[in-house]
């Protein structure tokens, strides 16, 4: 089958294979700075094993800030699913080892997922010395890269396209502040990924901040200039 993958809000994640399951950013609050709590009816079905949860899934985090990662849900999870992976950077229980390829790279294999984290500089003064990790996953010959809240320089698809070779990036998952700064969209146009998707948004009655205002007029900017970027919906899977 081909790779399926779902987003739920902020920068959740899910990608199907049709044997395992990879939640990214999926277990998470947020409400409270302008984002999303994962829904109910999402942590419905990892408390009664229906859906997404009904096979096996994994863990992996961009970084432990709240609207990306929360404790309580992912101490939940792995009561309910011991030995399944979770990893983040700087989270001091992962149960997995990365296999360091060279200097802010390293490799991990998730079931069939092959996961390269790429260390990265969270954007934003205050957060630029907390752990983050941007992703890049391979599926048979799907590659996939995730940005998290990192900040995207051209040199990182340099580093990239020689892990991809001569392999398009499928998808790229963006944030608003990644498409509004010249180094993020010099960052998109050298890596030329199949599909740019933005993500980072919450559900409307959440989006304090006006996020989703802020990401439409990127989004026309950014068509504007030769860079296609397609906002996708919450709770939906992204059309391939």
């Amino acid at each position: 089958m081909e790779l399926q993958i779902y987003h739920s809000v902020n920068e959740g994640l899910y990608l199907w294979n049709g044997t395992s399951g990879l939640l990214i950013d999926g277990l998470h609050r947020g409400r409270e700075i302008g984002f999303s709590d994962t829904s109910e009816q999402y942590i419905c079905m990892m408390r009664q094993g229906r859906s997404f949860f009904a096979k096996p899934n994994d863990l992996l985090f961009t970084h432990i800030h709240e609207d990306h990662y929360d404790q309580a849900l992912v101490d939940e999870f792995q009561q309910r699913y011991p030995g399944r992976i979770v990893y983040a950077p700087g989270l001091d229980k992962d149960n997995i080892q990365p296999v360091v390829l060279e200097h802010g790279i390293a490799r991990m294999q998730i079931e069939e997922y092959e996961v390269y984290a790429f260390t990265t500089v969270h954007d934003g003064k205050i957060y630029e010395d907390e752990p983050h990790c941007s992703y890049l996953i391979r599926w048979k010959n799907r590659w996939i890269w995730v940005s998290g809240d990192a900040i995207l320089v051209p040199e990182l698809a340099d580093r990239i396209r020689t892990y991809t070779g001569q392999d398009n990036v499928w998808k790229a998952f963006v944030m608003v502040y990644q498409i509004s700064s010249e180094s993020g969209k010099a960052f998109l146009k050298k890596l030329v990924p199949e599909q740019i998707c933005l993500y980072h948004l919450p559900y409307p009655e959440d989006d304090r901040y006006h996020f989703c205002n802020l990401a439409e007029q990127k989004c026309r900017q950014c068509k504007a200039e030769g860079l296609p970027v397609k906002m996708i919906e919450s709770d939906s899977f992204i059309d391939s």
